[in-house]
């Protein structure tokens, strides 16, 4: 069994990072020991992997004030000049804390990157506690991170540096073995729009109208927007540019997958969380087929609930008490926060406490990306009680609007957005991890949107 030694100037956060790297994302059996020497050791049959300790040492006494100290560019640990066979997504690793550097001895090998620091900061979010930007909803924008600054968001860089460990370890001690893990597809669908609002009052479709005429100078949407509504109102739903779910879930299944639906249940906020009710009889169809397909029901958590856990518990359950009257077993084991908003100080605990076995929230909403620095499910950290949560945190790697939509990348339907999309499927799949997706009901009504999932789902 491996010996890891760890200085004591972090103990909760320390055993919860070897926690995850060691048992969650390596499989392997480890014992730990501090030590008040510098640095971390893993020791086993007389050979020694030192690692630094530059993190959680630099920051003991000033721990959550500002942000820690980081070169500017950082410094490139060049793999094609080493003697170590790493899997990269390129040959120079950024550096974020410790130096560039591993020295290879026959009994020993000396890494100085601080690799469990660097987990640490990515996985727990420590730059969200210390970093007061926000968007105009309160949500830690992409552009505020080290991760775009750095030009680090298209890498999964926790992946990356836990495989530079492994492959040390490996060099050491080649009988080592570390557990096999195939990444998965997961894709997932926010449900904001069920169908077209526009068609539950005639003030709603007026409005419909004067947007598709005055101020999209769209007069065919205008006219299939009328359609819609004559349908609606006799209880065919054909028409409905939302009204996605069969090809969907039709889609999906092709290629083998199950999508998660995400709902939801009440509104904390009238004017951002939708305007459904769980109780209206094509929502209940449609929560009765989407189950019956062995798709996945979840929550989509109203705009508010991400600092209220009364109201996140109060949402799961009413999912919940509407599935068991449809007689669906639907479990309601997933959540996802509607418009991604998350505080990294308390919106984890919340989620726990409501009986969540995972939340799928983990990325940001104006870029794509590895907002956690993997695409591998792991144990979450909560800074209320410093301290492991039981939660799983499945990473959200992309959005489609988040690339598509003007309003933020804004790179529409080209090749270069395919190309972008893609790229992030290759580097979260490339390290056991997994590609989670969000593409909407909502943006699957022109074939451009349908072309763009059915080849992510290829």
């Amino acid at each position: 069994m491996l010996q890891i030694h760890y200085p004591t100037n972090a103990n909760s956060a320390t055993h919860w990072v070897l926690s995850v790297i060691f048992g969650e994302f390596l499989g392997i059996e480890y014992d730990v020991k501090p030590t008040t020497k510098e640095g971390y050791s893993i020791q086993l049959n007389g050979k020694r992997l030192d690692l630094s300790d530059c993190f959680f040492k630099k920051l003991q006494d000033k721990w959550l004030v500002g942000e820690p100290d980081v070169k500017n560019p950082l410094p490139q640990w060049d793999a094609s000049k080493s003697d170590l066979s790493v899997l990269l997504v390129e040959p120079m690793l950024p550096v974020v804390f410790g130096e560039p550097q591993i020295n290879i001895e026959s009994n020993r090998i000396d890494c100085q990157i601080d690799i469990m620091g660097t987990v640490f900061y990515f996985l727990s979010r420590y730059e969200e506690m210390v970093v007061v930007e926000r968007d105009q909803y309160d949500r830690f924008p992409a552009t505020a991170s080290l991760s775009h600054r750095a030009g680090l968001l298209h890498r999964p860089i926790v992946d990356e540096y836990v495989e530079v460990l492994w492959v040390c370890m490996k060099t050491l001690w080649p009988s080592l073995e570390r557990k096999p893990r195939q990444g998965k597809l997961r894709i997932t669908c926010d449900v904001d729009a069920p169908y077209d609002c526009s068609t539950k009052t005639a003030m709603g479709l007026a409005r419909g109208i004067a947007a598709d005429v005055l101020k999209r100078f769209n007069y065919s949407q205008a006219v299939q927007r009328i359609q819609n509504y004559i349908s609606t109102s006799r209880g065919i739903y054909c028409h409905d540019p939302f009204n996605t779910f069969e090809w969907y879930m039709d889609t999906c299944e092709r290629f083998g997958h199950q999508a998660a639906f995400y709902f939801i249940s009440d509104h904390s906020s009238k004017k951002m969380d939708g305007c459904y009710e769980l109780s209206e009889p094509r929502i209940l169809e449609l929560l009765k087929s989407i189950a019956a397909r062995g798709h996945e029901i979840g929550t989509h958590a109203s705009f508010n609930t991400y600092q209220d856990g009364k109201q996140l518990a109060h949402e799961r359950q009413r999912l919940m008490d509407c599935c068991g009257k449809l007689n669906v077993d639907a479990g309601v084991g997933g959540n996802r926060q509607h418009f991604l908003r998350w505080d990294a100080s308390q919106t984890a605990d919340h989620i726990e406490a409501a009986g969540y076995e995972y939340d799928s929230t983990g990325a940001f909403s104006d870029r794509p990306g590895f907002r956690y620095g993997t695409s591998r499910p792991f144990t979450m950290w909560s800074w209320q009680k410093q301290a492991p949560l039981k939660i799983k945190q499945r990473p959200l790697i992309l959005m489609e609007c988040s690339v598509i939509a003007d309003r933020y990348m804004g790179l529409g339907y080209g090749e270069e957005s395919k190309a972008l999309m893609l790229s992030m499927k290759r580097n979260a799949l490339a390290y056991g991890g997994d590609f989670t997706m969000l593409w909407h009901n909502s943006h699957l009504s022109t074939n451009s949107d349908r072309n763009f999932f059915t080849e992510l789902l290829s």
